[in-house]
């Protein structure tokens, strides 16, 4: 089955789009992949991929020098991947951590009286002869005119995979900007949307919510594990209590994991023992540095391979997953479901999850009774002190995790219903046709 798909990052292990798409397609058999790479990323360790690239900076050079290919295709066993240089870099560090609506508004206009849609790119479509396309749908605009493109000119069959609310007003911001950009760019998530056969989301609420609003079937598609593989173990730590936190820290995020760390260093105030360890890919800030770096906590920075933060969250007994608490992140995330998730479930550790019980990734967690959740600041203390002082309360929090990954994130399961959907999509374009 050839697969056409548009992508931002490099199918990789070591970040989170990578990571994601090998976990989904991993276990299908006899499946070849064609992206159109709409920015830089580095190299995809695919065997069976094809990749054509467009940059940001080769858009640049084409609108100066037609001569300069706007794009290119990326040839097996050659080194023509576009990279940033360093300049680039600090560029794109510097608008991730400000996140100004200006920043992306530049990028978007770059794409939008850039030459990307060549002949060159026409021919890299046409000869994949894709089966169907699986497009991850998010709030770009450049990235949704690309889809749109590609739909009308192959006609295939489209299944979509959106994984947060890039659509709705359900939202909150001060900024015109932003309600702006999100007007704008909700209309072309729709146009997307509705031109696909199926649309995979990340969770319960999520589906809900989009059958409603669009014409189009929703089914619940999330990182998976083969359990049938594992045995739920208990972590026998003695009276030592590690704690573990893994994932991006946004502004809500990094609040909420201070709240921890001060109830930690109450807590070892008071004679306990417990350490707490905080590995993250975001930039590492001052303010972040301030409100984390305390007694017994370490800041790990993104100096952790992926292996290396697998065996830390083995040594550990308890690991957390944090979300903002003020109107603006709970909105920006009450749709979501953290992958992170399913790999704690998979471990068979205790969690202890913060965070507004909204959001879809609490709800998973406190509708399954897989964690011990705090909705409010004045409950983290109390609940973190019963699971340093209740040891088989915390063995049977980790019991439950397992079992809840048996249960709603079987490798098995995910695979089985992935595989026969776009068997039935592309079977339905052939009777068509």
């Amino acid at each position: 089955m050839k697969i056409l798909m548009t992508n931002e990052r490099a199918w990789d292990k070591s970040n989170s789009f990578g990571s994601t798409y090998d976990n989904i397609f991993s276990e299908i058999n006899n499946l070849e992949f064609f992206f159109v790479r709409r920015s830089f990323s580095g190299k995809d360790y695919l065997e069976n991929c094809h990749i054509y690239q467009i940059t940001e900076r080769s858009l640049l050079q084409n609108i100066f020098n037609k001569k300069i290919p706007s794009g290119h295709e990326v040839k097996k066993n050659e080194n023509k991947y576009v990279d940033r240089n360093d300049i680039e870099n600090k560029i794109f560090n510097f608008s991730r951590v400000l996140r100004f609506q200006i920043f992306f508004w530049a990028r978007d206009y770059i794409w939008k009286i850039g030459r990307w849609k060549t002949e060159d790119l026409d021919r890299f479509i046409k000869e994949s002869k894709a089966d169907l396309i699986f497009q991850p749908i998010g709030e770009k605009s450049y990235a949704n005119d690309m889809i749109n493109y590609i739909k009308l000119e192959t006609g295939l069959p489209m299944i979509g995979y959106i994984s947060d609310d890039c659509y709705t007003l359900n939202q909150f911001s001060l900024s015109p900007l932003y309600w702006i950009n999100r007007i704008i760019v909700r209309r072309k998530v729709k146009r997307s949307i509705e031109q696909c056969s199926l649309l995979y989301v990340v969770s319960d609420m999520q589906k809900r919510e989009y059958e409603k609003i669009f014409n189009v079937k929703c089914k619940v598609l999330t990182k998976s594990v083969d359990f049938s593989r594992l045995k739920y173990h208990k972590t026998n730590l003695g009276n030592k209590t590690k704690l573990f936190y893994a994932g991006i820290i946004n502004k809500g995020r990094l609040e909420s994991l201070a709240i921890i760390s001060n109830a930690v260093k109450q807590l070892n105030e008071e004679g306990f023992d417990i350490t707490l360890n905080i590995n993250t890919q975001s930039p590492i800030t001052s303010r972040m540095i301030r409100l984390l770096n305390i007694s017994n906590c370490c800041i790990l920075g993104s100096t952790l391979s992926s292996l290396e933060v697998l065996e830390m969250q083995k040594k550990s007994n308890v690991l957390l997953h944090v979300e903002g608490l003020s109107l603006k992140e709970r909105k920006t995330v009450r749709l979501s479901f953290s992958t992170k998730l399913v790999d704690y479930f998979s471990l068979g550790k205790a969690i202890f999850a913060f965070g507004p019980e909204e959001v879809a990734s609490i709800d998973h967690l406190m509708v399954h009774n897989a964690a011990q959740v705090a909705t409010s600041r004045s409950e983290v203390y109390p609940q973190l002190k019963q699971l340093v002082t209740d040891i088989e309360y915390r063995d049977s929090l980790g019991r439950r995790a397992f079992e809840c990954g048996q249960r709603n994130h079987s490798k098995s399961n995910m695979r089985d219903m992935l595989l026969k959907d776009m068997l039935y999509v592309i079977e339905c374009r052939n009777k068509k046709s």
